[in-house]
């Protein structure tokens, strides 16, 4: 998953965002520590389940939501991860599958047998995403070579499960290589069964900024908005930002009339509300250069692919 810096990165997509769940492959790692899960929860109660990588390739690790999600079941093969949710609010269940298949033209066989496998299973609105490694058709490559034996077969398959994927809005590819003639290839996709379209018929897909990887994140939209709670929480990060203790001073040695009680409940409240300002202030200058910054990413990108 890379150094701080990547890390650092998930973190900022998933407050962003607020992910009700998100999948990340091709992390090269076997275990987790649970300091590092804390890393990525970012003060959030996400439950973590993970397939670990075959030597130094691979690995699936995927985040649920536990105040939106229940897991009542899963299931970890060679090349998913398959979690049978229900939702917190309305009890409805429905099933999730992270999917990162087999880069190796040698293990495609064995990925697509297991993927048929598991796809053909259905007996709920069913969510299929992730890195399948297989184009299915010339287009999704910017050179030639695109379309293989492998495409014919993950299209039977995907067309026997009566699978639709969710046409992805605003980008043609979402893998390059990096190099001077970069090598553009749509291999990240979503794929939905008629139930879930049914239960979603709003469902879209959009590529993000590809940042720190060599793919573009992918971002899944039902188009159903919960607000979510707006809860104080004292970030860590804070102790690096040199106002913060001149903040801190004002508000403490303020006058408050009351009790004991009384004064400490309203220099609380106080504390809160200013923190809450002068945090808003600073994400947004920090949103402002980051942002300046992605875009730059993101129109090289789109000329690249142009």
């Amino acid at each position: 998953m890379g150094g701080v810096e990547k890390i650092g990165h998930l973190q900022d997509l998933i407050r962003e965002h607020k992910f009700d769940f998100l999948g990340i492959l091709e992390t090269i790692k076997h275990d987790f520590s649970a300091e590092m899960l804390q890393k990525l929860s970012v003060g959030r109660g996400m439950v973590w389940k993970w397939m670990p990588a075959t030597g130094r390739s691979g690995g699936i690790l995927v985040g649920i939501d536990s105040e939106k999600l229940n897991i009542i079941g899963e299931v970890i093969g060679r090349y998913f991860i398959r979690l049978k949710l229900s939702n917190v609010d309305n009890k409805k269940v429905w099933d999730l599958m992270i999917v990162y298949g087999a880069a190796q033209v040698e293990q495609k066989a064995d990925f697509l047998t297991e993927l048929a496998k598991e796809v053909y299973s259905q007996s709920h609105p069913l969510m299929v995403g992730g890195d399948f490694n297989i184009l299915r058709k010339e287009s999704e490559k910017n050179k030639s070579g695109g379309y293989t034996k492998w495409s014919f077969i993950f299209n039977a398959i995907i067309e026997q499960a009566n699978l639709r994927e969710i046409q992805m809005g605003g980008r043609q590819f979402t893998w390059c290589n990096n190099q001077e003639s970069p090598t553009l290839e749509k291999l990240d996709r979503v794929f939905i069964n008629i139930d879930w379209e049914v239960a979603h018929p709003l469902t879209s897909v959009r590529p993000l900024v590809r940042a720190m990887s060599d793919h573009n994140p992918m971002l899944m939209e039902t188009g159903q908005f919960l607000q979510p709670h707006k809860l104080f929480r004292f970030e860590q990060s804070w102790f690096l930002r040199e106002d913060l203790v001149s903040i801190v001073s004002e508000v403490w040695n303020s006058s408050y009339n009351g009790s004991n009680l009384e004064r400490w409940q309203k220099r609380m409240k106080h504390m809160r509300k200013k923190l809450k300002g002068w945090n808003k202030n600073w994400e947004g200058e920090y949103n402002r250069r980051k942002k300046f910054i992605l875009d730059k990413i993101d129109a090289i990108d789109i000329q690249a692919e142009t």
